[in-house]
C-alpha cells in the first residue's frame, strides 16, 4: 500500500470526503486542517481552533474557581460546636453557631465541640498492698465555652486535647489514687475511690479549660491468684457464718430445754411443798384434836362433864322449847327471845347418851 492511499484511509476514518479530487485544495475538520497536493494528503493543526479550545478551558477553570471562592466564603457552624477562625494559620477569633462569611485562602475555620464528650480508657496501677489492678475509666468532660479558653485549648493542642492532655492526666490520677488503698478496699470502698479520682481530675483539667462532668469506674480486675484468694476468703466467711448460725440455733434449743427443765423442777417443788403443807396442816389438826380430847377426858374424869361435853358437841345450836322430865310430870315451855330462865321446882332432867 502506497503512502497516499494510507493517508486517504486515515482521512476517511476522521470523516473526510476523499471521493473528490483534492489537489490544491484544503479542508478543515475540528482542530486539524487537511490539504492535498502533488505529494499527497497532509495534515496541519488549525491554530484558530486550538485557541478557541484553550479559551473554553480557561473559562471553565475560572468559573469553577469563582464557585469555589463563593462557597468557601460561607461557613456554617453547627449547634454544639464553635468555629476557630484562623488567619494564615493563627487562631484569632471564635465563631458561635450560625452562618459566617470569611475570606477564602486568608481565613480557615476549624470546628471545636463544646458538647459533653466521653473519654474512655483502660488504666493499670498498683494498689497499696502491691496488687496489680486493671480498671476501665470513663470521663465525661466539656470544653469551657469562653472565647479565651477555647483559643488557649486550640493554640496548645490544636483540637487534639483528648489525647494530649486528658489521657495522661487520667492515667496519672488513677495510679496516684489506687495506691492509697489495698486491693480489698478498692472493692469495698469503690464509691470513695471514684470520688477521689473525680475530684483530682476536676482540679487538674480545670487548669486547661476543661470541665469534668462525671467519672465512672466501670470495672476493677485483679490477678488470677488474687481472685482465687478472694474467692477462698469469701467461702471461708460464708462457712463461718453458717457455723455461727448453727451454733446460735443449738444455743437457743439448749436454752429452751433448760427452761423446760426449770419449769418442770419448779412445778415439782411447788407440788411437793403443797403436799408437805397439806400433811403439816392435817397433822396439826390431828394434834389439836388430841389435845381437845385429852382436855375433855380430864373434865370427864372429875365430874359428869364428859357427858355434858358430848351433849354440847351434838347440839345443833337451837334452844329447845319443851323439856319433859323422866316421869313426865313436868313440862317447860321456852319462847324464843326470853331473856330470863324460868325456874321450876322440877329437877333438871337427866340427859341420856347422845347418839352420834
Amino acid at each position: 500500500m502506497s503512502k497516499s492511499k494510507a493517508m486517504l484511509h486515515f482521512a476517511e476514518a476522521f470523516g473526510y470526503d476523499t471521493g473528490e479530487k483534492m489537489t490544491g485544495k484544503r479542508k478543515k475538520k475540528g482542530l486539524i486542517s487537511l490539504s492535498s497536493g502533488e505529494d499527497g494528503i497532509s495534515f496541519e493543526p488549525d491554530t484558530s481552533a486550538v485557541k478557541k479550545g484553550i479559551d473554553l478551558v480557561g473559562n471553565i477553570v475560572v468559573g469553577l474557581l469563582l464557585v469555589y471562592l463563593v462557597v468557601s466564603a460561607v461557613i456554617i457552624v453547627p449547634q454544639g460546636s464553635v468555629g476557630v477562625r484562623l488567619e494564615f494559620g493563627k487562631a484569632i477569633q471564635v465563631l458561635p453557631p450560625g452562618i459566617h462569611l470569611v475570606v477564602p485562602v486568608v481565613n480557615e475555620i476549624r470546628m471545636l465541640s463544646v458538647q459533653i464528650e466521653k473519654y474512655e480508657t483502660d488504666a493499670s496501677a498498683a494498689s497499696k498492698d502491691l496488687q496489680i489492678v486493671s480498671t476501665k475509666i470513663v470521663v465525661n468532660y466539656q470544653v469551657d465555652d469562653e472565647e479565651n479558653s477555647i483559643l488557649d485549648i486550640f493554640r496548645n493542642f490544636r483540637g487534639n486535647h483528648a489525647n494530649r492532655v486528658i489521657a495522661p492526666v487520667v492515667q496519672d490520677t488513677v495510679k496516684a489514687s489506687t495506691a492509697k488503698y489495698t486491693a480489698e478496699e478498692l472493692i469495698t470502698k469503690r464509691a470513695e475511690v471514684k470520688d477521689i479520682i473525680e475530684a483530682s481530675l476536676t482540679t487538674r483539667l480545670q487548669e486547661y479549660g476543661i470541665g469534668v462532668r462525671e467519672v465512672s469506674i466501670t470495672n476493677f480486675d485483679f490477678s488470677e491468684e488474687f481472685n482465687n484468694a478472694i474467692e477462698a476468703k469469701v467461702t471461708a466467711e460464708q462457712n463461718r457464718l453458717k457455723t455461727q448460725i448453727e451454733l446460735e440455733q443449738t444455743k437457743v434449743e439448749v436454752q429452751k430445754q433448760v427452761a423446760q427443765a426449770n419449769a418442770t423442777a419448779i412445778s415439782n417443788v411447788l407440788e411437793a411443798e403443797g403436799e408437805a403443807e397439806a400433811v403439816r396442816v392435817k397433822a396439826q389438826a390431828e394434834a389439836d384434836a388430841v389435845i381437845l380430847v385429852s382436855q375433855a377426858l380430864e373434865i370427864a374424869a372429875s365430874s359428869d362433864g364428859y357427858l355434858s361435853l358430848k351433849w354440847i358437841q351434838g347440839w345443833d345450836g337451837k334452844v329447845p322449847t319443851t323439856l319433859v322430865g323422866d316421869d313426865g310430870d313436868a313440862m317447860l315451855w321456852i319462847t324464843p327471845g326470853q331473856e330470863q330462865l324460868v325456874e321450876s321446882e322440877l329437877e333438871p332432867p337427866t340427859v341420856g347418851p347422845i347418839q352420834e
